[in-house]
């Protein structure tokens, strides 16, 4: 090997390096701003269209009463179905 193509191999690595960094750090900041709108919509954007469409029930700290349980109680049948349905090819 002579001595220049040591510090090309070097460059090329490290600009291969930057590029792929570049390229993680932009998904893993695009999973996080998915999911922090993703969030803001679950928790503001739609209580408080179910508070405007359903004035009687638009007390409470989430703009819709009973939104919490509703979401948790979603959640928890999702989860549920999918172990149901798949946890036990995971043991």
């Amino acid at each position: 090997m002579d001595n220049l193509a040591k510090p090309k191999n070097r460059a090329l690595f490290l600009v291969s390096v930057a590029v792929t960094g570049a390229f993680a750090g932009a998904a893993v900041w695009l999973f996080f701003f998915v999911m922090e709108h993703g969030i803001d919509y679950l928790w503001t954007e739609i209580p408080h269209m179910l508070g405007v469409a359903s004035p009687e029930l638009a007390s409470g700290p989430f703009g819709f009463l009973p939104y919490p349980f509703f979401v948790c109680l979603l959640g928890g049948l999702v989860i549920g179905l999918y172990e149901k349905d798949d946890g036990h090819q995971n043991r």
